[in-house]
């Protein structure tokens, strides 16, 4: 288990575009791994921060929850299943047409064959779904379905 958390103090310049130049805004992060059996292991991770954002013009909160599970099925094969609700709030800015709060929501699934201890494959499956959780005229436009599906092989010289 391993644990982070506390408050965190921001400047930002009197030009940039938040309400509050000094803010106190909360940081917390944390993982537990735990191995039921020899066979099976369930890890979760959590962490939240403010961040900035990829057009650097106002910070985000960002909120990740995320469950795996993996499975050793036999000595070759093993199964791997996965969530992720991940948040990128933006609306702590004061630029009203930048105002955001996006969701994505992730489910995976994967098999892998270990041939031998230099070639491994693996087939899996995701599914992403994002959704926008500001309320406003149109808001569905933003909302998304992905279905991806891989074929992969790793050789280990």
């Amino acid at each position: 288990m391993s644990l982070q958390g506390g408050p965190d103090f921001r400047s930002y310049a009197r030009t940039a575009p938040v309400n509050d130049l000094h803010p106190v805004k909360y940081y917390g992060q944390a993982s537990v791994t735990a191995e039921a059996s020899s066979k099976d292991t369930v890890v979760f991770y959590y962490r939240q921060m403010q961040w900035v954002s990829i057009c650097g013009k106002i910070p985000y909160f960002d909120s990740r929850f995320e469950l795996s599970y993996h499975r050793k099925l036999c000595d070759k094969l093993t199964l791997d299943l996965g969530a992720r609700a991940w948040e990128a709030d933006y609306t702590s800015g004061n630029l009203g047409t930048s105002l955001r709060n996006d969701m994505l929501y992730m489910a995976s699934a994967g098999l892998t064959w270990l041939a031998n201890s230099h070639l491994s494959f693996n087939l899996a499956y995701g599914a992403n779904l994002g959704r926008n959780l500001q309320d406003m005229a149109n808001s569905q436009y933003r909302d998304y379905d992905q279905n991806l599906v891989s074929l992969g092989a790793v050789l280990k010289l």
